[in-house]
């Protein structure tokens, strides 16, 4: 009996182990299932922070990608705009020179044009200067002419003068003086007691005075002289003179 009885302790101390140690063993397992499910809902939880943070990367992303679509929109409309910009400044420039080769081509007619106006009045210049020279010309011809005549002119003015005083007959005197003054003559007639001026006076007589002051002065006309129309002499008047009786001074006398 002690013999069964110390079996039979033997047993439950042995069932009491092996119930202790499946209690332990579950503990274990329950605590290592525990920290496994703790371990997996915490890989969840960072898995799912993981995710919640890609997703808001994502997120960003998207925004950041429609944003610069956004950008990218806006500067093609920009490249656009500044190929329009630009097509319509080409096309202006092209209008400009367009523009500008017909001034240049009206510039180049107009001064054709004006070449060819300046020969012609090149041409008119010399042809006028042809006529002036022949103007000239002519009118040297015609003064040299004048000339001529003119001093024929006065020359038989002076040889009717000579004749009319040499005939002696007054009224014929008279009439040649008058058609002498007439074509422009000018006749010398000095009066009494005019300084004698060789020049323009020839002594024919002189006439001796006891007075001093009329020494060197003229007496009377014999025959008036006559000059042209451009004053020269053509005839000395022919005068008496004055000489005084005594010696005769250096110069003439003076009244007072």
């Amino acid at each position: 009996m002690r013999v069964a009885a110390g079996v039979l302790a033997g047993l439950a101390g042995l069932l009491l182990g092996l119930l202790i140690g499946l209690l332990v063993a579950r503990s274990r397992v329950r605590r290592s299932e525990r920290e496994a499910v703790e371990r997996a809902a915490a890989a969840q939880r960072l898995a799912g922070q993981r995710e919640s943070g890609e997703r808001a990367a994502l997120a960003a992303g998207h925004t950041a990608l429609r944003e610069e679509r956004a950008a990218l929109a806006g500067d093609y409309d920009a490249l656009n705009k500044g190929r329009a910009d630009l097509a319509a400044e080409r096309a202006g420039l092209r209008e400009s020179r367009d523009a500008l080769d017909r001034e240049k081509a009206g510039l180049r007619d107009a001064h054709e044009a004006l070449d060819r106006e300046r020969a012609a009045l090149r041409d008119s210049r010399d042809a006028l200067d042809r006529e002036n020279a022949a103007l000239q010309d002519a009118r040297d011809a015609l003064a040299q002419e004048r000339a001529a005549l003119l001093s024929k002119q006065d020359a038989l003015a002076g040889d009717l003068l000579d004749l009319a005083y040499a005939a002696g007959l007054p009224e014929v005197r008279r009439r040649a003086t008058g058609l002498v003054l007439r074509h422009g003559g000018r006749l010398i007639r000095p009066q009494e007691e005019t300084p004698f001026d060789e020049r323009l006076h020839q002594a024919d007589e002189i006439i001796r005075t006891a007075d001093a002051l009329r020494h060197g002065t003229t007496a009377a006309v014999i025959r008036p002289g006559l000059c042209g129309r451009n004053g020269t002499v053509l005839r000395r008047a022919v005068v008496y003179r004055y000489a005084w009786n005594d010696r005769p001074p250096a110069e003439p006398l003076t009244r007072p």
